[in-house]
């Protein structure tokens, strides 16, 4: 089974799909603020099986909110480093390709997709 998540609008998505990517559950959380306390248990939650039973992770790495994207990906490079499964990001509003997934060991992190340079290195103006 796979693991499909996307954290890019405040109303969080999660599905678990089936070997030909067909999906077999799928869940939806509103996650403005605590995204960050409350991620792990709520895939525990969903999955709700052995996690050694996953094949593999797919992630929506963008665009979206900064602070969303930022954790989804964080969390599920985290947790497919820790299982050793692979892992593949696909941007918002395009089709996945679940030809990354072909290996079967974990390689290298996604990384986030924004559409502009965050602001938060930005100097507040001065008073």
């Amino acid at each position: 089974m796979y693991l499909k998540l996307d954290t890019t609008i405040p109303e969080n998505t999660l599905e678990i799909l089936d070997e030909k990517f067909q999906v077999l559950r799928k869940s939806e959380k509103i996650m403005a603020k605590n995204q960050s306390e409350v991620m792990l248990s709520w895939i525990d939650e969903v999955v709700s099986e052995d996690l050694s039973n996953l094949r593999g992770i797919i992630v929506c790495v963008g665009p979206g909110s900064y602070t969303g994207v930022r954790v989804g990906v964080t969390v599920v490079n985290s947790m497919a480093l820790s299982l050793n499964i692979p892992i593949v990001g696909f941007i918002k509003e395009k089709d996945f390709s679940p030809a990354g997934l072909a290996s079967s060991t974990f390689v290298t992190p996604v990384m986030p997709y924004y559409e502009r340079e965050p602001l938060i290195t930005k100097p507040k103006a001065r008073l």
